[in-house]
């Protein structure tokens, strides 16, 4: 709430006559709402699962999104 959302402070100028407090409460309820909610919707994954993904998809996807990269950069820049 503090880093990302601007704290106690209002979204809008025309709403300062609101509270700090309120505002920082209002915000840190609505993370921890969309926190808990994402929670318990998705299904949790095993670690080995998570890993297997990483290695065996995310891996070369990301290397092929290099070289694609830097083959597109020679050619045309």
């Amino acid at each position: 709430t503090v880093l990302f959302f601007g704290g106690w402070m209002a979204p809008f100028g025309f709403l300062d006559f609101i509270p700090g407090a309120v505002w920082f409460a209002l915000k840190f309820c609505a993370i921890l709402f969309l926190y808990l909610w994402f929670r318990s919707t998705f299904p949790r994954m095993r670690a080995d699962k998570l890993m297997e993904f990483a290695w065996k998809i995310l891996m070369p996807v990301a290397l092929a999104n290099i070289m694609l990269t830097a083959i597109i950069k020679s050619l045309f820049f």
